[in-house]
């Protein structure tokens, strides 16, 4: 398993100790007798015969790194207290993260380099410089590339692409590619050096060179913490982040900010009654969360299987997140516990995905377990329908030394297009 940067960086430095490795949902821990082992000087990750991964293994992974780019330099502060006799707790904290642009490392840049980058703006697709290079002329003059320029003519436009044809007389040029994603580009890669053109817009990578951009992130947020009963609590964070995505350029500095709340309401499992007839405890959380489009964060706020838990794979990023969840727990008696979750996500006005949730639990550790859970997701999309039914069991007894078990796993998902290309039917 390779790890690669966020923007497609081939050259970056996996900082060791900072991953998290996480397979279905579970985290993982490093070492020879545990779960994976890790080469920091690849950024490659090798499970061993402990953790067993399949083609329907779920594999997630955090980690930090350096482009080795720019100097960057952390900031970082918090306060809290608590007062009215420990009922009300306020928290509040300050981070930021930048690259310094004048102490570049390992690259350097221009005037026309600079130039370029500050016209950019936040688009790194501008922030680009040709790849395309004359060689240099040995001792005797001559110039050999590995690259022969041809010009043509694709719907009555002149167009000019780079053959690779190293020896040639007419291969006089340098080129360097760059990956820019699948279906943006105009070649392929054949092999280390050797990119071909395959047709316009038909390949992954192009002729051009990605200038670094500095970035700057600030974040901060502030927490009141309300307990009325020791079994009682409502938060309110309130919380905003600046990303400067180009230090370089103040085109598209107006849509840095982003801001994010969230509300939570949490009861403790209480003991109830009706008269003297006990039924056991009773429990629930709740959590309403808005989330703006520009919002980011220093580090992941979901859970790591928050993306299939609500289906969202195919949902654009770029868009408001409205979510409310409701979670009720129930144990009549103390060897069995009902929970209930109910979430609600809305992104954009497109994008809507409901979630029910149940789990049963029944047992004594020491004796025997029982646990089943009933997954439902029901999303619909301007272009999607889906419904994805999801039922996991697991079961064991003890007998003596010994504890046989059973798992178990079902799903059906369907995905239904509303649009009419019967290509994607």
């Amino acid at each position: 398993y390779r790890l690669a940067g966020i923007n497609n960086e081939p050259d970056i430095i996996v900082i060791a100790g900072t991953e998290k490795i996480f397979v279905d949902g579970i985290e993982m821990r490093r070492g020879e007798r545990n779960d994976y082992i890790i080469d920091y000087s690849n950024a490659e990750v090798t499970f061993t015969p402990n953790r067993l991964i399949t083609s329907a293994s779920r594999i997630s992974v955090d980690f930090e790194y350096t482009d080795r780019r720019f100097s960057r330099n952390f900031l970082g502060a918090g306060v809290q207290t608590k007062i009215f006799n420990d009922k009300l707790g306020i928290k509040f904290q300050f981070l930021q993260e930048g690259d310094d642009e004048n102490a570049p490392i390992d690259v350097s840049l221009s005037d026309s380099d600079k130039t370029i980058l500050r016209n950019a703006g936040d688009d790194r697709n501008k922030a680009t410089k040709s790849g395309m290079s004359l060689a240099l002329p040995d001792s005797l003059g001559n110039i050999h590339g590995v690259y022969q320029k041809i010009d043509t003519v694709i719907n009555a436009q002149t167009y000019t692409y780079y053959l690779y044809n190293p020896g040639d007389s007419a291969a006089i040029y340098n080129v360097s590619f760059s990956f820019v994603g699948q279906g943006l580009g105009d070649y392929q890669k054949q092999s280390l050096g050797n990119y071909f053109w395959v047709g316009i817009n038909q390949g992954s990578y192009a002729p051009v060179i990605y200038l670094p951009m500095p970035e700057s992130k600030q974040f901060g947020n502030i927490v009141f913490d309300f307990r009325p009963k020791d079994d009682i609590l409502i938060s309110l964070e309130l919380a905003g982040s600046n990303w400067d995505k180009n230090k370089f350029s103040i085109v598209g500095n107006k849509d840095n900010f982003g801001a994010a709340t969230n509300v939570l309401i949490q009861i403790n499992p209480q003991k109830i009654a009706l008269g003297s007839i006990e039924l056991g405890k009773a429990g629930l959380v709740y959590q309403d969360r808005f989330i703006q489009s520009r919002f980011t964060s220093l580090d992941r706020y979901n859970a790591v299987e928050f993306s299939r838990y609500y289906n969202i794979a195919d949902s654009s990023q770029n868009a408001d997140e409205h979510l409310r969840k409701l979670d009720l727990n129930y144990s009549p008696i103390d060897e069995l516990n009902l929970t209930s979750s109910f979430g609600f996500l809305k992104r954009g006005a497109e994008f809507k995905s409901d979630r029910y949730n149940n789990t049963l639990v029944l047992g004594d550790s020491r004796k025997y377990r029982l646990e089943y859970n009933l997954d439902y997701v029901s999303t619909r999309d301007i272009s999607l329908n889906s419904d994805w039914l999801r039922q996991t069991g697991s079961g064991y007894f003890v007998v003596g030394k010994f504890k046989p078990g059973f798992d178990f796993l079902a799903e059906n998902k369907k995905d239904i297009y509303n649009i009419g290309d019967s290509l994607l039917a």
